[in-house]
Order: structure tokens, then C-alpha cells, then sequence
């Protein structure tokens, strides 16, 4: 556990105690406690709200749009309630009749899910800095309908099939085919979507791509920087962001095309170079691109990544390759996600493989375009 002091002298005192073996561990554990009781939840807060802005024990700092989140949850909910509570009189017990309490007041199931989840970050960053024993919110539940379907895995119907992909990318490329203004346009929307469908790349990182991060020659695309939802261009969320991933000839060929035609620094980018943004990709670009291929529901773009998964269990690529092509922090993740694609999947190998896999579904539908 990490500590921190106000002083050298309390810290050298500190170590004393920690190294002398004749002193029991309860010992220890009292002196975290006597620094819980002189701090309230409502001070805890803010000491968590600052550091993740800056970023907590040598992490990156949280986006600015997760940081707005927790503030209402905690004016809400956290401390209309716990806002006087002193960390060290604070129990699991008192945890499971706050989390009672809000399902009692009308909050629902996701909402009161959310509001220990902070408080579990909050008393887990406490813990760090040596103002708690342990996290009291730890081992509190609140079981919503997404973990009754598997604990959030991915249903088969969430994942567009095969068929209505041919459509999609069939209408991609007479699109992009157009003459004059409307070609023009979606010579930056189609390389836009095939990116997400058949390189498994996040809207974030689409509008973040540099383009120093295509490699023509090897037919990759390095990802090391996403775009967040208020235009602020960064690193991945995790290590696990960091990848690379196999690029179909096609796709490379059109993102040649994109990069001749601008020398901004992102591939994808306003006509003064910044980042487009969420909104402006699914007003532009992908519901139009849904309604042309006849597709009434509005999916999400993210589903793209889901059909991308799927082209990759369904030829049996070994799960720990489909997680570092997925961007995820662990193939447990990858397996808890995508279950349903895993257990209707076969056997295969390699990166290479995924190239070809990919090259083989645009081919399939782009040969009209030669």
C-alpha cells in the first residue's frame, strides 16, 4: 500500500513502525484508522475528483467528460447522503443500506450500480494514499438485466450479419463512386467505415488516427492516440489500445486517396484539420449510409467492431490474437464479451490469416467497383 505524509518526520516514524517486527500488525492497521476518522466522505471526494484529474497513482489522467459524469452521482446520491460520514465509520454495512436506500427512493438498478462503483473508486483511491484498511464497497452488488444475459456479453442479434454488411459496403462503394461533390464526400466517409468494420478501430480512435499511423507498405495501421468525445486528442485508455492491426488492400488503397487529397496531421479531419466529432460522423456519414443500404434500425456505429469480432471468431483466429486485434485489456474480456461468437467458432491461427480474412469479405463485394 502506498502512503503519503505532510511530513518527512511522520513518514520516518511510519517506517519505524512498519520494520520493527515486534510491533503486531494490528498496530498498523490502527494507525490507518485513527487517519480515517479525521477525514468525511465529502472531502474524500474532492481529494478523488483532483487526482483524477491529473491522473491517480502514476495513471492517465480521466477524460474531462468521465470526470462530469461523477459530479452528478455525487451531488445526486453519494452525498446527499454519506456527505458527513467519517471514512473510518463507514462499513460494508453502510454500503448495502445506501445502495437499499436509493433503490427504495425510485433510483434504477443501472443508476444505484453506478453510484457504488464510484464509491468503490473513491474509497480504493483512499486506500492508496493510506486513509482506509480496506475498500467497504468492495464486495457490495447491484445485479441489473445485463448480467442476468451473461454479465453483459454481447447478444448475436447485436451483431450485424454477413448479408446486411454486403448491402452496407455494396452501397459504400457506389457511393463513393459518385461523380462530383457527393464522390468527394465519401471518399472520407467509406474509408471512415470500413476502418471500424473491417479493422475493429473505435470511433475514438478513427477520429484520432495520425496518419503517420498507416504503414502502406506493411498494410497496418498503428493505434497509439484516440480522439475523446470533446475533441481533446490523447493516448489510448489502456495499454491494451496500443496495437496493431492488419489493414485490407482495398482500404489502404482508399486511404492513400484521403491522405493525397489534405496534409493535415489527422487522416480524418475538418477542412482546418481538427478532429470531426461523434455527432457529425453519425449525421454525415453513418445513418445516411444505413438508410442506402436499407437498414431501418439505427444502430450504433460501435456494432461494426461487434461484426468485426465475428468475422474473427468465425474463422477460428486464437482468442488472445482476437483480443490484441480488439484493443482489449485481457482475452478473459474478449471471452466474456463475445461468448456467444466463441462458442459457435472453429479452429485457426494467426495475424496473417486475419489480412486475409478481411481482404476476402471486401473483395467480395468490391469487385464491382474495378
Amino acid at each position: 500500500m502506498r502512503r503519503h505524509f505532510k511530513t518527512k518526520v511522520e513518514a520516518e516514524k511510519f517506517i519505524k513502525l512498519v520494520n520493527n517486527k515486534n510491533v503486531p500488525r494490528d498496530a498498523l492497521y490502527a494507525d490507518i484508522k485513527s487517519r480515517a476518522g479525521d477525514i468525511r466522505l465529502e472531502m474524500a471526494s474532492r481529494l478523488f475528483i483532483e487526482a483524477s484529474k491529473i491522473g491517480r497513482d502514476g495513471e492517465f489522467p480521466l477524460e474531462r467528460y468521465t470526470i462530469s459524469g461523477y459530479e452528478p452521482q455525487l451531488r445526486l446520491h453519494i452525498l446527499l447522503i454519506l456527505a458527513r460520514k467519517y471514512l473510518g465509520a463507514i462499513t460494508p454495512l453502510t454500503i448495502r443500506e445506501f445502495r437499499d436506500d436509493m433503490m427504495k427512493s425510485g433510483a434504477s438498478r443501472i443508476t444505484t450500480r453506478n453510484a457504488i462503483r464510484l464509491l468503490s473508486n473513491i474509497f480504493s483511491y483512499m486506500h492508496l494514499i493510506g486513509r482506509m484498511v480496506s475498500n467497504p464497497a468492495a464486495k457490495v452488488k447491484v445485479i441489473t438485466a445485463s448480467h442476468r444475459a451473461r454479465a453483459g456479453a454481447v447478444s448475436l442479434d447485436e451483431i450485424p450479419t454477413f448479408e446486411q454488411m454486403q448491402r452496407l459496403f455494396s452501397e459504400l462503394l457506389t457511393l463513393k463512386n459518385a461523380p462530383d461533390e457527393l464522390g468527394a464526400r465519401w471518399s472520407r466517409g467509406v474509408p471512415l467505415i470500413l476502418l471500424a468494420s473491417l479493422c475493429g478501430l473505435r470511433n475514438s480512435e478513427i477520429r484520432g488516427l495520425p496518419r503517420e499511423a498507416f504503414d502502406r507498405v506493411k498494410l497496418t495501421i498503428h493505434v497509439y492516440q484516440r480522439c475523446d468525445r470533446g475533441g481533446t486528442v490523447g493516448l489510448p485508455k489502456s495499454a491494451a489500445g496500443h496495437r496493431l492491426v492488419p489493414v485490407p488492400k482495398r482500404v489502404a488503397s482508399m486511404l492513400d486517396d484521403l491522405l493525397a487529397s489534405h496534409d493535415h496531421g489527422l487522416v480524418f479531419c475538418t477542412k482546418n484539420g481538427r478532429p470531426l466529432s461523434h455527432s457529425n460522423i453519425n449525421r454525415d456519414y453513418w445513418f445516411p449510409s444505413l438508410r442506402e443500404a436499407g437498414i431501418e434500425e439505427r444502430w450504433g456505429i460501435h456494432r461494426l467492431r461487434h461484426f468485426y469480432a465475428s468475422l474473427l471468431f468465425d474463422e477460428g483466429l486464437p482468442l488472445p490474437t482476437i483480443s490484441r486485434l480488439l484493443g482489449h485489456s485481457n482475452a478473459s474480456f474478449t471471452l466474456r464479451t463475445y461468448i456467444h461468437l466463441f462458442e459457435r467458432a472453429r479452429s485457426g491461427d494467426n495475424l496473417n490469416r486475419a489480412r486475409r480474412i478481411i481482404d476476402d469479405t471486401l473483395l467480395t463485394v468490391g469487385s464491382a467497383e474495378n
